[in-house]
């Protein structure tokens, strides 16, 4: 998954678009690529990839957490240059369930401690 991931970041830094709104769409499937890595990292959070301990479990929440905020932020902007307003706080719900469920792990773990 990692590797695929990577070759497709690789081909992607290489498009050339030859169309008006190119960089829009270079930055609609750059932004897919980060929900892509939020599939993966949630993969290997479920079964425990590279986590020998509660602190690389924690490390990993963070970073899941934070790479979602990116991406719900860039969708937020690349949703408003496509889309009317309407619709936006729908097209996003299951991210910011999301969110909420990487904050309340993360608040478990630390009252494991």
């Amino acid at each position: 998954m990692l590797e695929w991931h990577k070759l497709r970041k690789e081909q992607l830094a290489s498009l050339e678009l030859q169309t008006p709104d190119a960089d829009t769409v270079i930055d609609e499937l750059t932004n897919t690529l980060r929900l892509i890595e939020q599939g993966i990292g949630i993969y290997r959070y479920i079964h425990r990839m590279d986590m020998p301990d509660l602190e690389a479990e924690r490390r990993c929440l963070k970073q899941l957490k934070a790479q979602l905020e990116t991406a719900v932020a860039e969708f937020n902007r690349l949703w408003r240059i496509r889309n009317r307003e309407g619709g936006l706080v729908a097209s996003h719900k299951a991210m910011h369930k999301l969110l909420v469920q990487y904050e309340e792990h993360l608040a478990a773990l630390d009252l494991s401690n």
